[in-house]
């Protein structure tokens, strides 16, 4: 993949383990994704309210303060992404 072009997709990686949110966020990156983080529930929050699109959203469910399934009620995107439980 070329360094200076953007990457083609965008992802979210929600989770408040460290090291499981660096290992998908590699992994992702690897396949030529951008990846923005998100440390738990609220800050993903924050962080849709602010960029509503993404191409891929990776969430764990079990979370501090706002859980993944909060953050899936959350105003979908137009059009709605299909949900994939892995």
């Amino acid at each position: 993949m070329d360094e200076t072009a953007p990457a083609p997709f965008t992802a979210l990686v929600i989770d408040d383990e460290v090291p499981d949110r660096k290992r998908i966020t590699a992994a992702l990156r690897n396949d030529g994704f951008s990846v923005d983080e998100a440390i738990d529930g609220r800050d993903a929050l924050e962080r849709l309210r602010r960029k509503q699109h993404y191409d891929v959203i990776v969430l764990d469910v079990l979370m501090p303060y706002v859980d993944g399934f909060e953050v899936i009620r959350f105003p979908p995107p137009e059009p709605p992404l299909p949900l994939r439980e892995v």
